[in-house]
């Protein structure tokens, strides 16, 4: 087993960590003496991509096959940290699938849609004709054509419809801006996307999850992850075709020059609130729309040059709650405190914690309240231990136990 974490760039320490064990334990049965208990083998064989004989000690001096999606991790810019956020992603995804079988759900959609969007990609268009393509089979797909509207507010629930695993959860010293993987072996598979929310605006991650999204449906299964660093300005085919799917997908000509006509934008006399008007109506970072805007030809390469680097998010706040911080849009908006599970969204146990999808949580508490699990077994769930659950979600009263 412990060839397996170096490979992985795991450190038992850091492994036992994110599991929520003793490092001594750990230690103990990756040196044969003791027996790794049977349910903690075959979550931590499904969260590194191996078979469960490959953490038995009597294997430990083999070279172990180890999946794609840990090499893509590695390199002088990433760091263990960045796979510990991997490895709990990994995680979640596997206890999705779980909570799934135990709520006789099984969201498997994706798989449709993924082979119809590279059914209808071929190899001779052109990278950003590519990305452009899959995004209209997405958009048509999802029922995203009806209408002229921004898709920000939507995009995350869709992808959540289909199966996906979606995470934003910051990492204050990472490169990483967002990752895609598929985890999990068949029949139980999940695809998961994550944007770094440190530093981040939810514009912005818009864009990101759009972006890994093309990743998923076309690089995942070949190279076993993608990995977007901050500032990246990588220019391979892969790339190239997942910046024009997220900004056809989500600024589609027709649709942007909709919005721009509701929000009064004049293309010729753009100026900086335009662009901020702009940015809260079609949902996407400055960035994104100027691209858009100036593939569209509606603005020249010099209009866009000239806003690009300018600071339009004081402005956005005029125009959208999306540009307020946390406290603020509560301080604003406070009926929708309960709604937005402010503070029961992080986990504890592991040494890293990460921000649950709301979704989730919620889909775990409902679980619970229906009795299909325990409190002990929802709180392991959502990565947390038991007594922190029955507080954050009042579980003593609601059980009648105290």
């Amino acid at each position: 087993m412990p060839s397996v974490l170096d490979v992985a760039g795991l450190s038992p320490d850091t492994c036992a960590g994110l599991l929520g064990i003793n490092p001594r334990v750990l230690k103990e049965w990756s040196a044969g003496q003791s027996a790794l208990p049977p349910s903690v083998s075959a979550r931590l064989a499904a969260i590194l991509g191996v078979g469960e004989d490959e953490l038995q000690p009597s294997r430990a001096g083999e070279e172990p096959e180890v999946p794609a999606v840990w090499f893509k991790f590695r390199g002088p810019r990433l760091s263990e940290t960045d796979r510990e956020c991997v490895f709990l992603v990994r995680q979640l995804a596997l206890y999705a699938i779980r909570l799934e079988a135990i709520r006789g759900e099984s969201p498997t959609g994706w798989e449709t849609l993924f082979r119809a969007i590279r059914e209808a990609v071929t190899s001779d268009l052109s990278p950003k004709e590519q990305g452009r393509v899959a995004a209209r089979v997405f958009r048509s797909n999802r029922g995203l054509d009806v209408g002229q509207t921004a898709l920000g507010d939507v995009l995350r629930g869709q992808l959540r419809n289909l199966g996906v695993v979606v995470v934003e959860s910051p990492l204050a010293t990472s490169s990483i801006e967002g990752f895609a993987f598929v985890s999990g072996r068949d029949p139980a598979r999940r695809p998961c996307v994550y944007a770094n929310s440190h530093s981040s605006t939810w514009f912005r991650r818009n864009v990101v999850l759009a972006h890994e999204l093309c990743h998923l449906v076309f690089d995942a299964d070949s190279e076993g992850a993608s990995v977007d660093l901050v500032e990246s300005h990588e220019t391979s085919v892969s790339e190239i075709r997942a910046e024009a799917f997220a900004l056809e997908a989500l600024v589609p000509k027709r649709v942007l020059l909709h919005l721009a006509a509701h929000a009064k934008v004049s293309w010729q006399a753009l100026d900086l609130d335009g662009l901020a008007r702009l940015v809260a109506a079609t949902e996407v970072e400055h960035r994104a729309v100027l691209r858009a805007a100036k593939l569209a030809g509606v603005i020249t390469a010099e209009q866009a040059d000239a806003l690009v680097t300018e600071d339009v998010m004081p402005l956005v706040r005029r125009y959208s709650d999306h540009a307020l911080t946390a406290a603020e849009f509560i301080k604003k908006n406070p009926e929708h405190v309960t709604s937005e599970w402010r503070e029961k969204r992080n986990t504890t146990i592991p040494r890293l914690p990460l921000r649950l999808p709301v979704g989730y949580v919620r889909s775990v508490v409902e679980a619970e309240r229906a009795l299909e699990v325990s409190p002990a077994r929802a709180a392991a769930l959502l990565m947390i231990d038991e007594r922190t659950y029955r507080q954050r979600f009042n579980v003593a009263e609601a059980w009648g136990d105290e």
